[in-house]
């Protein structure tokens, strides 16, 4: 589907809901929809409105109000799905919206002078000299090597750009620019508070079956009891030695505890990182989104065992709950040192917690957030997003972690095996409550207790005595020599490059993989 205006063009291929478009006349715009709202959600009383008539009227009724009154913003929240709004007016591209649910694989960037949206980039690498070493973008190559993905809305790839979930952009003549986060305001007069988040947990889930990614943790295990009617299989995956991780393998050990408390079946997944086909798997991972790495075969082990057609995950609670810091401070002689490894006491965990709890409709310690949470992003994108609530964190967690590591890795093994993946604490009315319920300031210590209290026999993979070895890392296993291999014999200057600026051997994998389908080698038939 392409799209032509006299200042842009719009290509649209390998997404189909957004090859599907509409056509609004509002407020003396065109409208171009790509794609289509699967929700209304209505935050007054807590639900979503699903009946396609009554969504298409507030699509259109909730833009005219925007496109008449910029500061009505906020009601485009209410549309959720995967879509995309086009403004354009005589001829020209105005404006573009996307939605909350908007995939994180379409770029845009200038091709002389001419603004191109794609959510192909592989028919236009050329323009961007991907071979050239002084093509790529130190500072995001550094991003990708620590946190598994590209700054927000960048690519590691100079002037090529991604395009945000939730945003408001202007055309302009430099490209785009970022305008405004849509994201709702607070419609309730009582406060919110942590039953009002337990409750809207999963209110999008269909009836099911589900085979459920259990990781053992209180997150996953809350929906196994919540949704046990509707889960048929629960799965637990490790890793096979001699590449092991010993957090994943003492999770393997309480999942079978904690289900066997529940009489429920596991089923462990033995990741096998000397499979076959890993090399496979690992290329489809990098032809859908090269610029965010992780484990990326170890869910198509999972996927292709499960024997339904639809994945559960709790993916995504931590950054939820408490914005990622989740794990408990232990009170005593341990404030003195700290035994985790970005932190040289815990006293610097308690003080970056206080700063977040007391940042409700304000930004406090914002030096300190910047460089903790919003890792030096915070100057980029703070102007997007409004002191209400948490969103200021909510939005950079929707623009960062929920488009990368684990959860686009879910996704990518969902399309390879054709199958559907939920993730019930990222849905819109647990962002919503997550963001109008103030923390207290109790909570900082111990951010789960509550969850813990309603399953009190969950055993945590800590409580587990047996020390487990860590494995070999990555760059050992077949799949990345290989792909290592073939990066020495294209190109080994840029090798040298990448090798120098990203240690993390699985963004280097994808940086062989992004290369070498530039060179032509990009597998067919990927999608």
């Amino acid at each position: 589907m392409e799209l032509s205006f006299d200042n842009a063009r719009v290509e649209m291929s390998r997404h189909a809901p957004l090859c599907q478009a509409g056509r609004l006349d509002l407020a003396g715009y065109q409208v171009q929809v790509l794609g289509f709202p699967g929700w209304l959600v209505v935050y007054e009383d807590l639900s979503y409105e699903t009946h396609q008539a009554e969504v298409a009227r507030s699509l259109e009724a909730l833009t005219r109000a925007y496109l008449e009154d910029p500061s009505l913003s906020h009601g485009l929240a209410r549309l959720s799905g995967e879509f995309m709004l086009l403004v354009s007016r005589e001829g020209r591209l105005e404006r573009l919206i996307t939605s909350d649910g908007f995939p994180n694989n379409v770029y845009w960037f200038l091709d002389d002078g001419h603004l191109v949206i794609s959510d192909d980039l592989w028919r236009h690498l050329d323009i961007f000299a991907p071979l050239e070493p002084g093509s790529y973008d130190q500072r995001n190559l550094t991003y990708l090597s620590k946190k598994k993905t590209c700054v927000p809305g960048h690519t590691y790839l100079r002037g090529l750009h991604r395009l945000q979930p939730a945003t408001i952009y202007q055309v302009e003549i430099g490209g785009l620019n970022r305008l405004k986060a849509v994201y709702p305001k607070k419609m309730h007069d009582r406060e919110l508070n942590y039953r009002d988040f337990l409750a809207v947990i999963g209110r999008r889930l269909e009836p099911g079956p589900y085979t459920l990614a259990y990781s053992s943790g209180i997150d996953s295990h809350h929906l196994l009891e919540t949704f046990d009617d509707r889960i048929a299989e629960v799965f637990n995956i490790y890793f096979h030695p001699p590449f092991q991780d010993a957090e994943r393998s003492k999770e393997a050990a309480a999942a079978v505890i904690n289900c066997a408390n529940l009489g429920r079946k596991l089923t462990h997944i033995a990741v096998d990182f000397e499979a076959p086909e890993n090399l496979a798997w690992l290329r489809h991972a990098a032809d859908r989104d090269p610029f965010a790495c992780h484990y990326n075969f170890t869910m198509y082990h999972f996927f292709r065992q499960a024997g339904t057609d639809r994945v559960m995950t709790g993916q995504n609670a931590d950054t939820v709950q408490w914005f990622g810091l989740t794990s408990e401070i232990p009170f005593g002689w341990a404030f003195l040192t700290s035994k985790l490894p970005n932190y040289y006491s815990d006293w610097i965990r308690l003080y970056y917690r206080w700063c977040v709890q007391r940042s409700y409709d304000r930004l406090a310690g914002e030096s300190f957030l910047n460089h903790r949470l919003f890792y030096g992003v915070w100057p980029e994108v703070g102007h997007l997003v409004g002191r209400d609530g948490y969103w200021p964190f909510m939005y950079f967690k929707m623009i960062n972690n929920m488009t990368s590591g684990n959860t686009q890795l879910f996704r990518n093994a969902a399309s390879f095996f054709n199958k559907k993946v939920f993730f019930p604490y990222i849905e819109p009315l647990v962002l919503y409550v997550s963001c109008y319920w103030r923390r207290p300031l109790g909570s900082i210590r111990k951010p789960k207790a509550g969850l813990r209290a309603l399953h009190p026999k969950c055993m945590h993979y800590r409580d587990i005595p047996r020390r487990v070895t860590q494995g070999l890392d990555f760059s050992h296993t077949p799949a990345f020599k290989q792909v290592a291999g073939e990066m020495d014999q294209l190109s080994p200057k840029l090798k040298q490059m990448f090798d120098a600026a990203a240690a993390n051997p699985q963004a280097r994998a994808f940086l062989y993989l992004f290369a070498l389908g530039a060179a032509g080698q990009r597998p067919r038939g990927a999608s």
